[in-house]
């Protein structure tokens, strides 16, 4: 719902200054926007607002691009970011399981002792 709310405030105020691909720039704008919020909070579940939201930056700005409107080098940024948000995605999952494999070998010793 907020998502959807937020697309529809910034494709209308895309519109009203004459953007270009103003609905894509909104769902652009809408999920990053969500994501920063939940990365601020450290919440897995920005990688599932982050790399959908970079990816349709790529193709966003390379539609601008063919377009002969010169937005290469932000396509480049939001494939390198893309490239790094998986990346960081898989990290996370990684360290949420040496984690819980400590904590589980934590109570097990404990269990352990209380015998």
């Amino acid at each position: 719902g907020v998502c959807l709310a937020l697309t529809a405030g910034f494709a209308g105020l895309l519109w009203y200054l004459d953007g270009t691909l103003f609905y894509l720039d909104a769902i652009y704008s809408a999920t990053f926007l969500i994501g920063i919020i939940l990365a601020s909070r450290c919440y897995i579940d920005q990688f599932y607002f982050f790399i959908p939201c970079n990816t349709l930056g790529v193709f966003m700005y390379g539609i601008l691009c063919a377009q002969n409107i010169n937005n290469l080098p932000l396509a480049l940024l939001n494939l390198v970011f893309t490239i790094t948000i998986i990346l960081g995605y898989f990290n996370w999952r990684k360290l949420i399981k040496k984690q819980n494999e400590e904590i589980k070998a934590k109570d097990l010793n404990q269990s352990q002792n209380n015998e």
